[in-house]
C-alpha cells in the first residue's frame, strides 16, 4: 500500500526553526552569517574591497591593518532599538543583529598608510593604494 501526504517546506521549516529557537534560545541565529557579499578588485593604482552590509551601524565599524592582513569588524543594530520604541519580534528571515569579523590578506606591495574606507548606501568600500615602487612604469632606453 502506498502512502501519500502533503509536504509544506515553508511551514515545516518554520516549525523546525521555532523548535530549535525554543531549545537553544536563538543560538542558531548567532551562527548565521550576517555579512553580505564581498568583491575584490584592482586597477593600476589601487586594490579595492567592497562589502555589502545594509543596516550596519557605522559607529561600530573598525578597520585595522596588521601583518599584511586587513580586518573589518562591525555590529548590526537591532531594528527599532531606539529608547522610545518597542523592539519588533521578527518571526522569520535572516537576523540583522550581531557582529562580524572579516579578514583579507593583502600583498606586501601596498601603501598601508593611505588605506581609505567609506560606507555609503549599505556598501563598505575600502581602497588600498599600491606602493609606488611596484606600480607599472615605462623604462626609457638610452641609446649610445
Amino acid at each position: 500500500m502506498t502512502s501519500c501526504y502533503n509536504v509544506y517546506p515553508r511551514t515545516d521549516f518554520g516549525r523546525l526553526q521555532r523548535e530549535v529557537d525554543r531549545v537553544f534560545g536563538h543560538a542558531a541565529d548567532a551562527a548565521r552569517p550576517i555579512l553580505g557579499t564581498s568583491r575584490i578588485g584592482e586597477d593600476e593604482n589601487n586594490h579595492y574591497i567592497e562589502l555589502d552590509a545594509p543596516g550596519l551601524n557605522p559607529k561600530t565599524l573598525n578597520i585595522s591593518f596588521q601583518n599584511q592582513e586587513l580586518t573589518v569588524h562591525a555590529e548590526y543594530s537591532a531594528p527599532n532599538s531606539d529608547e522610545n520604541s518597542t523592539p519588533i519580534q521578527w518571526r522569520s528571515g535572516t537576523p540583522r543583529t550581531g557582529e562580524f569579523n572579516q579578514r583579507f590578506k593583502l600583498p606586501e606591495t601596498i601603501d598601508s598608510d593611505e588605506i581609505h574606507a567609506a560606507y555609503n548606501h549599505g556598501v563598505l568600500r575600502i581602497s588600498v593604494p599600491k606602493s609606488e615602487t611596484n606600480k607599472p612604469r615605462q623604462v626609457s632606453v638610452e641609446v649610445s
